[in-house]
């Protein structure tokens, strides 16, 4: 008897297995091809739609939807997706229906009779979507009998729907047969094929499917909406001035630049406002059908994380409905088109894989799903950007993290925009699939223009919370007369930032800094001064001296150098359990208070894991950290250097000694064999130290390894400073240590010509290291290209190379950059083909003259022995040189210049074959006497300044038509 009821049991389960698949058949063939048919329809139906237009944009253009009726007709999540699709190929059957119902042409109003009458088209349409409904919302089980009596009624539907909406569309006899017969075979495939494991496992569960969708849309928006208003929260300029004081990155951040870096694109600019629309015209230009991926490349402290932010801030903007009142410089077009942006941090060090990404930046939504897994592919299934910062701090973990993404990432509404500074891009490549597409941006900071202006703002944030008195025209006006490397500094949001911040609290100590690392180094003063004063006023230590204090602060400073090196070896900016336990255990040795210290130098981070939320501690930036592993392996060189003072050790040590009650003769012969021990010591450290291989050594002994196994990249920036270090202070590099550093330099992926220009800048053109440097094949290329805040590197590095081409390109005032009579004289000497543009300062301020004897000496002398390529000088100017009339190119910015060039160019037919006229809405047209030489042939470009008003734009015309060449 038991045996029979088992076996009635097992073909019960079998019938119920066959009523299962036969209900995932129809879901399945609604899915495809129901909504294939309509889809085809609404594209047939709205012929003059846009590609790149929403369904909203072109209801409210084409049909003159109110915002009102719109918002009636289509629910929050409609909205939401037709937002993020303006293709419309994820339409669901009943958004394409309500699509259908209001865009296309030729159909009844919707409230028309037509829709509920038999054999009306559109009552065709209105049947596919309520049958999808029955299906999704009916009994999940259907008998075989009823099952093929439903196919066969989708089929003559859909049917229908074919050879009507062909004969509405003006479709031929062939399209509606071939259509017809396509689909009809791909029905059949359904119905008769067995299913697949994989669409077992997509349709098993589509109804719940899609009504997880929308509480997903519901909760999980709510949780990035509470993540995000945290995420845009900086303060980099803690260590000074504390934890308390927060800004909103909107506050201060201005447009980044950001330039392609593809072969054939490279240097040219691509706003951050257009990025996404970018992306969009790559997908059509290039029918991707993949992730976009955004490789974003800079230097520590460019503002990598501070980009991220931005486009953070604009999609939190976009959900709060408050957009409109997001100003120019945070915009991001079409953000509002994703459902979600994803934030991670290559650093975090508790999640393993994308699932589990998704479920700690969502826990309320994820409480509504059986797993992490189904959570991910709602997630998937719809417009998502990943942001991914800081590629070259990954970990293990988030090494599976990123592989994670990527095999999920195969559809093409997915964009991926990651970070990483440049010595790690290779392996980027290396890790993702080929047949992806890479846009590779490179980020260079804060336009010139607009430093003054982030400076300002974050200085009147420090007046506003209370932090300074000072006018922040003073420190604009401080920052006008600093010219040079430091200058392009600033444009680093990092160094900015905390710029404002010295300002404030050490004004009188920055007119000596002239370098990145000097800046550092200041940075670095002034932060243990703020500490030592904190602590001067801390309960557990006010009675204590300065000195005593100061001492306390230096000892514990030594441990974090040393714990900012081991952290970076294991590429992380946050502290290990044990790292961290050493840093408790030093402050609680020397009686510091552990939450006023540490809290100076780290920052606190909850971290959210899979399963629990973390607290880790980390520096503040790795440049930062960066900086103080430098000092780590500086001072250690420092000390292996220095001989041990054994006069001083023997001192201290008799003075301990005095205060026994060991008899006098034991006392001297215990102070005796401790100088025989100490001499001994001195001899074995000289024995030790390895001139040779002293940089390599200091590296690896440290860290008890070899070589071979260190990953060089990681330690990048900190060889530069480190390098700076050694050239700047007692240390008293010689040429030995000047050919190790640049050994590292390049081991660590130091090969460019900008990246060895800013290592010569650091170490402030110490002559030894720019000799060994000069020797490197990279700095010998066909063009150097010589900006001003490199004149000075260049004025060191020329001395000892030759090129064939310089391009020098000079905007700021000639007559504030130091060392640019000498850059050009050396240029002078070498006889070179020389492309010159060091004027344009002049021709943007035409009340401005050059006075300079020695620049004018200089540029005559240029003038005579090298070949001119392109030189743009004002025609004021050129024409006090004895060479002006081998000048090829003029800028002219007043109507008596233009007037006084035309006269040259009638009398001479002057070969010029470039000019730039500034047309300067004071002049008009009646000022100008004559146009330009009917045989004149060269370029002509237009400067036009303040051109905005309607009026302006008309004297513009006026003055081009009076200047051009009656030849046109």
């Amino acid at each position: 008897m038991a045996s029979n009821n088992n076996s009635l049991s097992q073909s019960s389960q079998q019938t119920l297995t066959k009523n299962r698949e036969n209900f995932l058949h129809l879901v399945i063939l609604i899915d495809q091809e129901a909504r294939s048919i309509l889809k085809t329809i609404f594209e047939m139906g709205t012929s003059s739609k846009r590609s790149s237009e929403t369904l909203k944009e072109y209801l409210m253009r084409d049909k003159g939807m109110t915002n009102s009726l719109y918002r009636k007709i289509f629910n929050n999540t409609q909205r939401k997706q037709i937002d993020s699709d303006p293709s419309c190929c994820h339409f669901d059957v009943s958004l394409l229906y309500s699509a259908i119902q209001r865009s296309c042409d030729g159909l009844a109003p919707p409230e028309h009779q037509d829709w509920l009458t038999d054999g009306k088209f559109e009552n065709l349409l209105k049947k596919v979507k309520d049958i999808r409904n029955d299906i999704f919302h009916g009994i999940m089980t259907i008998q075989t009998s009823e099952y093929v009596q439903k196919i066969e009624r989708i089929r003559t539907l859909l049917i229908d729907c074919i050879k009507q909406s062909g004969e509405k569309y003006s479709k031929s006899d062939l399209w509606i047969k071939n259509t017809t017969d396509d689909m009809n075979v791909r029905i059949n495939q359904i119905r008769d094929e067995p299913l697949s494991p994989m669409s077992l496992e997509i349709y098993e569960n589509l109804p719940l499917f899609t009504e997880l969708q929308k509480t997903l849309t519901s909760k999980g928006i709510k949780d990035l909406i509470n993540l995000f208003e945290n995420m845009v929260i900086i303060n980099p300029t803690s260590a000074i001035v504390g934890h308390e004081f927060k800004l909103r990155v909107e506050e201060v951040y201005t447009t980044p630049m950001i330039f392609h870096a593809r072969r054939g694109l490279v240097n040219v600019p691509l706003a951050l406002c257009d990025i996404l629309h970018y992306v969009h015209q790559m997908q059509s230009r290039d029918s991707v059908s993949t992730a976009q991926i955004i490789l974003i490349e800079g230097s520590g402290g460019v503002g990598k994380t501070t980009l991220l932010k931005l486009i953070g801030h604009a999609w939190l903007s976009y959900q709060k409905g408050t957009s409109s009142k997001v100003s120019s410089s945070c915009e991001i077009k079409g953000v509002g088109k994703y459902r979600f942006v994803i934030p991670f941090k290559f650093r975090n060090r508790s999640i393993s894989s994308f699932s589990n990404l998704i479920s700690s930046i969502m826990p309320t939504a994820r409480q509504s799903f059986q797993n992490k897994n189904h959570l991910r592919d709602c997630v998937v299934s719809v417009p998502i950007i990943i942001l991914l910062d800081g590629f070259d701090e990954m970990n293990e973990e988030s090494k599976k993290v990123l592989y994670d993404i990527l095999s999920s990432a195969n559809l093409e509404h997915i964009i991926i925009i990651c970070t990483s500074r440049p010595e790690k891009i290779k392996e980027f490549y290396r890790m993702v699939n080929n047949e992806m597409n890479i846009i590779h941006l490179k980020i260079k900071g804060i336009p010139e223009r607009s430093v003054e202006k982030f400076l300002s703002r974050y200085h009147d944030a420090l007046k506003n919370r209370g932090q300074s008195k000072d006018d922040s025209k003073l420190l604009i006006k401080y920052i006008r007369s600093k010219t040079g490397h430091l200058k392009s500094v600033f444009s680093f949001p990092l160094y900015a930032a905390n710029f404002a911040v010295l300002w404030t609290f050490a004004s009188d100590k920055l007119s000596n800094i002239c370098s990145e690392l000097e800046f550092l180094i200041e940075l670095d003063r002034v932060t243990i001064e703020k500490l030592i004063e904190r602590l001067g006023s801390h309960p557990s230590t006010m009675s204590l001296e300065e000195d005593v204090l100061r001492k306390k602060v230096k000892n514990f400073v030594a441990y974090l150098h040393k714990a900012a090196f081991f952290a970076l070896h294991h590429n992380s900016t946050i502290l290990r359990e044990d790292e961290k336990h050493d840093l408790v255990q030093c402050c609680e040795s020397l009686a510091l208070p552990v939450h006023e210290v540490m809290g100076t130098y780290l920052i606190q981070e909850n971290t959210w894991s899979s399963t629990d939320m973390e607290i880790e501690l980390k520096f503040p930036h790795k440049s930062i950290q960066d900086f103080y592993a430098a000092l780590y392996i500086s001072d250690k060189l420092k000390c292996k250097k220095k001989p041990l003072d054994i006069a001083s050790i023997l001192k201290n040590f008799s003075d301990i000694l005095s205060g026994s009650q060991l008899p006098f003769q034991q006392q001297n012969q215990i102070l005796g064999n401790n100088l025989d021990m100490l001499l001994n010591c001195q001899k074995d450290l000289r024995a030790s130290v390895n001139e040779r291989d002293v940089l390599v050594d200091a590296l690896t002994s440290e860290l008890h390894t070899e070589m071979k196994y260190l990953d060089m990249n990681t330690f990048q920036n900190m060889l530069v400073l480190l390098t700076g270090f050694l050239f700047h202070s007692e240390y008293n590099a010689d040429y030995n240590i000047a050919e190790q550093s640049i050994l590292l330099l390049k081991q660590s992926g130091i090969d460019s010509r900008e990246e060895w220009i800013r290592v010569i800048n650091i170490v402030k053109c110490h002559d030894i290291f720019v000799t060994a440097i000069a020797k490197e094949p990279s700095n010998m290329g066909d063009t150097i290209n010589i900006s001003g805040s490199d004149v000075s590197a260049y004025s060191a590095l020329l001395t000892k190379v030759k090129p064939n081409n310089i391009s020098l390109s000079v905007s700021e005032d000639p007559s504030t950059v130091p060392f640019l009579e000498e850059l050009i004289l050396i240029i002078a000497n070498h006889q070179c083909f020389v492309s010159l543009c060091c004027l344009e300062y002049l021709f943007r301020h035409p009340n401005k003259s050059l006075e300079e004897a020695a620049l004018m000496q200089a540029l005559r002398q240029l003038m005579d022995r090298c070949h001119i390529e392109t030189c743009v000088i004002p025609y004021s100017e050129g024409m006090r040189l004895p060479s002006g009339d081998r000048i090829p190119a003029f800028s002219v910015s007043t109507h008596k210049d233009y007037n006084n060039l035309c006269e040259e160019l009638y009398k001479n037919q002057h070969k010029i074959k470039y000019l730039r006229l500034s047309l300067s809405i004071g002049i008009k047209a009646s000022q100008v006497v004559k146009p330009l030489p009917p045989w004149f042939s060269g370029k002509v470009d237009l400067y036009l300044p303040d051109t905005d008003s309607e009026h302006d734009i008309e004297s513009v015309a006026s003055l081009i038509s009076s200047v051009m060449p009656s030849s046109g």
